[in-house]
């Protein structure tokens, strides 16, 4: 009887000792430099530049959601980015995400290149808040209160939107096979002239 007491008393205990692994698992925080280069991963990509996209970031990244940005340039960047250590203060956090920039796209589709032909690297700063609130729309696009675990969480969009080449590439070319004014058309043909030069000499080096 007597081990037969220890034995549950036991298998109490490792469940028990289960149970706190568990819940210490799932409440375990991303740190904030982790939350910023899985966003710039999506970013980076493309995904912000439709509404559905841009607001699937918003509520996975963001404390608050806000518009896409209307007329914003947009930066293309080299494949190759760095996102620095997180500076933690409490419960707030400064990350720096550092960029090769090669050049801006308007919204006319006209790809601007960097005209210096030294390397220089772009710098902008991200703020984050440890929360365990943050707003996303509902739907009838209202803002709505959702309440969870406390996680790091991105302050505001206020850095320029990157793009690699390759998805560059690939939005000039939707947004010109939509385009039907001649001039926009045109525009996007010079540009994508231009990005494919990057996405075929990034393809190169990784082939050396």
């Amino acid at each position: 009887m007597t081990s037969v007491k220890g034995l549950s008393r036991g298998i109490l205990i490792v469940c028990g000792l289960m149970a706190l692994t568990l819940a210490q698992t799932r409440t375990k925080t991303v740190p904030p430099d982790e939350v910023l280069k899985r966003f710039l991963s999506l970013e980076t990509q493309g995904l912000g530049l439709k509404p559905t996209g841009w607001n699937r970031m918003m509520a996975t990244f963001f404390i608050r959601p806000t518009p896409p940005p209307q007329g914003m340039q947009i930066a293309v960047i080299a494949y190759q980015y760095g996102v620095g250590d997180s500076s933690v203060k409490g419960n707030t956090a400064q990350v720096y995400v550092g960029y090769e920039r090669l050049g801006l796209l308007d919204t006319g589709l006209r790809f601007i290149p960097t005209t210096t032909k030294i390397e220089t690297r772009s710098m902008c700063n991200y703020n984050l808040t440890l929360t365990a609130k943050h707003w996303a729309l509902d739907g009838d696009k209202h803002e709505a209160e959702v309440t969870g675990d406390p996680e790091w969480r991105i302050e505001n969009h206020e850095c320029e939107m990157l793009l690699t080449p390759t998805a560059a590439v690939r939005y000039v070319t939707e947004a010109r096979n939509k385009a039907t004014d001649p001039v926009t058309r045109h525009n996007a043909d010079k540009s994508l002239a231009k990005l494919r030069d990057y996405v075929r000499s990034d393809s190169k080096a990784q082939t050396k």
